[in-house]
């Protein structure tokens, strides 16, 4: 499968029933972030709500991290996880960059 810039993705990508949110993230940030959000990891989150189907960690106060909610992706369109994942990874980016942390 390609993805919109032409770029394949990984093996387990969002096109399956359970994606392997590390090698997508891995994916991710490769093509588009050159490898740059390296402190953070992806995590299933069992806390986050339909409302907030993703979540951004920021240090000091937490470890790096990007959360996905693991109940709504069992509700949602699997082309969703790739989109929310890209936007958290967004915000990774902002604060590795330009410490950027505001939710605004």
């Amino acid at each position: 499968m390609t993805n919109g810039g032409g770029e394949s993705e990984p093996a387990g990508s969002v096109t399956t029933p359970v994606p392997d949110i590390h090698a997508l993230f891995s994916h991710y940030n490769a093509i588009y972030f050159q490898d740059s959000l390296g402190p953070f990891t992806v995590e299933w989150s069992s806390k986050l709500s339909f409302r907030s189907p993703g979540s951004c960690r920021y240090p000091p106060k937490y470890d790096p991290a990007i959360l996905l909610s693991e109940s709504d992706f069992k509700l949602r369109p699997s082309e969703d996880l790739k989109n929310i994942l890209l936007h958290e990874m967004i915000h990774a980016y902002l604060f590795m960059k330009h410490g950027i942390t505001d939710r605004k």
